[in-house]
């Protein structure tokens, strides 16, 4: 009740909570008031805190972003990981930062937080954040550490290698990692390298891509803003009250899809404000205003559902290339009259392309059948390529783990990797003339081989 519905510690000392639950409590021979629960929780965050570490002991992804409340900087840093075969997040740190917020410091922050669970940067496979530029370096920085980390990893097990004299030279390799590697032949990594990927923020890069498509300081927009203020006079309200008309809402600068909400909360209501706008200057909406929020509404809406869609918590990448092209889909059936319709189009192409240039990104379509198949237009040739390479990079440290620990792998291949079809005609009929008008090379039984022995090495 305290950690989660944020109830004040001072409710368990009051009349009502010791006439309801104090008998209760006093027949277990529990101490409900709120300086006992207040002292209970730093135990309890270290049980959480103990089993949270035991989660993260092979490979996790973190998630950072950072906020602003009342003037205090707050730093947040989850961690994504599959348990029980979902894709599950935990919370290791909101923490108030009052140093500069540069790509050093954030570094040695996460290195810190993952210093208290007993891991380290080495176990971190890819870094999501938004598109600023200090947190992007700092996804770069993470990879660095882990270079040197795995370097000095590296050097010790050299040295104890040398000491062991009478190791047999002939042992067979043994383990799903060790037939992997043997597996490729004709490919050879000396050394272990890096592959901490940094993932931008999808839902941060679609807001990019409404910044980038519309001028939030036009004078209609401006208009708009003033009418929906001016909707809140007490002289006003009993107009709004007596047609039952919910007050339009107004946008939030730092709140993702606010500025259509606000337009569309106005053109929802377009009935109620062509009939007071005539008797009020201040809340008329011109001919022309109504064909600017009309066009707004209809081409930002693919992009406000795909915001949405995006913040949900077990999402893989292969979903999010998924709900992409579904929101491309929706701008291509967009007019061309429409003002709108060709910014958004590039501006969404431009960045997501720039979003999923990476190799955490590749890898993720490449193990996925809903993308990766023969003559499959959304992975090409040299992204294979670049992913198997990354791969035998993860497979070199995953080595590393096994040899500092014995780890249990799972081979539980997660629901949510499933083969899908989905049931929009038109969205399957997109696929279909992609997949029809590619004409990259088949995969070779060897490579096709390959595949398979990644997709083991990982679930």
């Amino acid at each position: 009740m305290a950690t989660i519905n944020s109830i004040s510690f001072n409710f368990f000392n009051s009349h009502a909570c010791r006439a309801t639950i104090g008998p209760l409590a006093k027949s277990l021979n529990i101490p409900v008031y709120g300086e006992a629960i207040a002292s209970s929780i730093p135990a309890i965050a270290n049980i959480i805190r103990g089993m949270i570490a035991n989660e993260l002991k092979i490979f996790f992804c973190l998630e950072i972003d950072g906020a602003v409340r009342h003037n205090r900087k707050i730093f947040g840093i989850n961690a994504r990981i599959l348990h029980g075969g979902k894709v599950s997040t935990r919370t290791l740190s909101m923490m108030e930062i009052t140093d500069k917020q540069t790509a050093q410091n954030l570094k040695n922050t996460i290195e810190e937080v993952l210093k208290s669970y007993s891991t380290d940067v080495t176990h971190v496979y890819a870094c999501t954040a938004d598109n600023g530029k200090n947190v992007q370096k700092c996804g770069q920085e993470l990879n660095k550490s882990q270079q040197v980390a795995l370097n000095s990893i590296e050097h010790e097990q050299a040295s104890d290698d040398e000491n062991d004299d009478e190791e047999d030279d002939n042992e067979c390799h043994t383990g799903e990692i060790d037939e992997m590697l043997e597996a490729v032949e004709n490919i050879v990594l000396s050394g272990n390298e890096s592959c901490i990927a940094t993932l931008k923020c999808a839902a941060h890069t679609i807001n990019l891509v409404v910044n980038d498509a519309v001028d939030k300081e036009c004078d209609i927009l401006k208009k708009v803003r003033k009418i929906v203020k001016a909707c809140r006079k007490v002289g006003y309200k009993p107009f709004f009250e007596i047609e039952k008309v919910p007050l339009p809402k107004i946008d939030v600068e730092t709140r993702w899809g606010s500025l259509y909400e606000m337009i569309n909360s106005l053109h929802s209501r377009k009935a109620f404000f062509e009939d007071i706008g005539p008797k009020f200057e201040e809340l008329h909406v011109t001919a022309d205003d109504w064909t600017y929020i009309e066009e707004f509404t209809a081409a930002f809406e693919p992009l406000f559902v795909l915001t949405k869609a995006l913040q949900a918590n077990d999402l893989i990448l292969g979903d999010v290339f998924k709900l992409l092209k579904i929101c491309q889909l929706k701008l291509s059936k967009i007019p061309a009259a429409n003002r709108f319709s060709e910014s958004l189009k590039q501006a969404l192409q431009g960045r997501a392309i720039r979003m999923m240039d990476n190799d955490a990104f590749r890898a993720a379509l490449l193990f996925d059948q809903r993308w990766c198949f023969i003559d499959s237009p959304y992975v090409s040739m040299d992204e294979r390529l670049k992913v198997i390479e990354h791969m035998l990079k993860v497979a070199n440290i995953l080595k590393t783990f096994k040899k500092k620990s014995s780890i249990q792998q799972q081979s539980e291949l997660p629901e949510c990797l499933a083969a899908t079809k989905s049931s929009d005609d038109d969205f399957e009929t997109m696929l279909e003339e992609e997949c029809q008008r590619a004409s990259t090379s088949k995969l070779n039984p060897s490579e096709i081989d390959l595949k398979v022995k990644l997709l083991d090495l990982i679930y």
